[in-house]
């Protein structure tokens, strides 16, 4: 709307300045109105329209206003689980949380590189990386109680299963880079598979809430 605005102002305004050049000169013939018309149509028509990120695709079905906000979350999330990462009291933890945050930094650069990519990463990017950084944030958090024997249990179970999601991170990537579309839906399967065994994890939140 904006664009068909401006160009429509720019049609006018050539015209009533043709028709206020005859008026000044005080002939007023229907002739320089017609010209003024015309040259304001013709403006308007030989200004290119530009189009908006919602209509311009950088791939097939992928709009560059989404292409931008996929990038964006990826960037997010890379800080986060910095955060994270530097919240983490564990030298070995740390490093998996680290590697994390350096596989997302490689799936944001693919999804930069190719972003046909993004039709099959819609559920990556709107769910698995919250749970993710849900459960990893949620780990430190507990990691920082007081420990018990049953709470190390549990972290165990926990710290095994941001390993697995690490492995999961990696796996995506790879699959990224592989351009194997299908592979890469089986690898988003196997992502979801992982963050739904969140039984420790709920045990955790009990166990923190008394």
């Amino acid at each position: 709307m904006k664009e068909h605005a401006r160009q429509i102002m720019a049609g006018l305004a050539a015209a009533f300045a043709l028709i206020i050049l005859t008026l000044a000169t005080k002939f007023v013939f229907w002739f320089d109105i017609l010209i003024a018309g015309l040259l304001g149509l013709g403006t308007y028509f030989t200004i290119p329209r530009q189009k908006t990120d919602d209509e311009i695709e950088v791939a097939p079905g992928i709009t560059k206003a989404q292409w931008n906000a996929a990038l964006e979350q990826v960037a997010l999330y890379v800080k986060k689980f910095a955060a994270q990462e530097q919240k983490c009291r564990t030298s070995d933890m740390r490093n998996t949380i680290e590697a994390i945050r350096k596989s997302l930094e490689n799936i944001g650069d693919n999804f930069r590189r190719d972003p046909k990519d993004l039709g099959l990463a819609q559920q990556f990017l709107t769910q698995y990386l919250e749970k993710s950084h849900a459960v990893v944030s949620q780990y430190n958090r507990l990691a920082a109680m007081k420990p018990d024997d049953r709470l190390a249990a549990q972290l165990k179970n926990v710290e095994e299963s941001i390993e697995r999601i690490g492995r999961g991170f990696d796996g995506f990537y790879q699959k990224c880079l592989e351009n194997d579309l299908y592979d890469l839906e089986v690898e988003s399967e196997t992502l979801n598979a992982i963050l739904e065994m969140d039984q420790p994890f709920l045990d955790l939140e009990e166990r923190s809430d008394k």
